[in-house]
């Protein structure tokens, strides 16, 4: 709605003046749209103990205030992450009871002090009835009002981009279909080449944002356990000079960090769990990495257990909205 408002409200002032300069159809529309795409792989056989950097972390693992979601309920998340202590405190509600403090107290008005302020020397003025409107005169109605735009290039021009920009609103942060893919073969290859197993291989449209306003988007990915998926974490894209992509990912699997230990034999078979196993709070791995790129660019984010895979796409223009543009351009020099 914010999108078609801002619009439609310079379509008057713009189309009354001459056309521009604009190399292309992106110039005229209100944010810069891209299309990511990314594959997130692992190597089954890297685990925490086969390098000597410590990559196992079993702190709670906050999400950002300012996330967005390809869910529509954010209850699907997961209760299993925590908000920050700073954000937290500013979710927290100023009062936490019913009571009203004094200071919010509204005093009693005083009758007697309001009359005796009340100037009595001054005579009030007598309440007229009101009057009736005139009626009209006998005679013809008077002609009806029809305003119209004469026609103009410019207005249309804009209208057709506004339509297609409302077109790229109403499909942002959905998946977009397989057949869309254009990372396909990678994906093959790099199955093939490090034996590495695909987590997640989606593409998604959205309007990017400046470096200092990013939305994260959150993804989760792998089979689900404790209230976790094995991949979990957020995705971002910012647009300065360059794009720039950022990966937070957690990755989980069920025995990180867990040291072997001994149990009773014979097992109680009546027994659907062992009941005496030591309480031991599960680890998770990291990845946390960004990259400055350009688009149509494939870059590559490494880690000893994940790898990503991702390319960032402008927007593909309607055929028919260039030769809009072109025409208009032609017939303004």
């Amino acid at each position: 709605m914010m999108l078609r408002t801002g619009v439609l409200l310079s379509l008057a002032t713009i189309a009354a003046q001459p056309a521009r300069a604009a190399e292309a159809v992106e110039d005229y529309f209100i944010q810069d749209w891209y299309a990511t795409e990314v594959i997130i792989f692992q190597r089954p056989e890297v685990m925490e103990f086969n390098t000597t950097e410590r990559l196992l972390i079993t702190r709670p693992e906050p999400l950002p205030l300012s996330m967005r979601s390809f869910f529509s309920d954010a209850g699907q998340i997961g209760a299993g992450h925590l908000l920050d202590p700073v954000t937290a405190a500013t979710l927290e509600p100023e009062f936490t009871t019913s009571e009203v403090p004094e200071s919010f107290a509204v005093p009693e008005p005083d009758v007697e002090e309001e009359l005796a302020a009340l100037d009595t020397t001054t005579p009030l003025a007598p309440e007229t009835e009101p009057q009736e409107p005139p009626s009209e005169p006998p005679g013809l109605p008077p002609p009806p009002i029809n305003p119209k735009l004469a026609a103009n290039d410019l207005l249309d021009f804009l209208t057709a981009v506004q339509a297609f920009e409302s077109s790229l609103q109403a499909a942002s942060y959905r998946w977009t279909p397989e057949a869309d893919h254009i990372l396909q073969r990678a994906a093959q290859a790099m199955s093939r080449r490090v034996a590495g197993r695909v987590l997640l291989h989606g593409r998604w449209l959205q309007p990017v944002p400046p470096r200092d306003a990013a939305q994260p988007l959150f993804v989760q990915a792998g089979p689900r356990f404790s209230d976790h998926h094995v991949l979990e974490g957020t995705l971002s894209i910012t647009l300065g000079r360059y794009l720039h992509f950022r990966a937070r990912l957690t990755y989980r699997e069920p025995g990180f960090g867990q040291a072997p230990i001994s149990l009773p034999y014979p097992m109680d078979p009546a027994a659907a769990e062992p009941t005496n196993l030591p309480a031991v709070r599960a680890g998770y791995m990291v990845l946390d990495e960004s990259r400055r790129m350009r688009s149509e660019e494939v870059h590559y984010l490494d880690h000893p257990k994940l790898g990503i895979i991702v390319r960032v796409d402008p927007v593909a223009i309607p055929e028919a909205l260039r030769l809009r543009l072109k025409a208009l351009q032609e017939r303004t020099e």
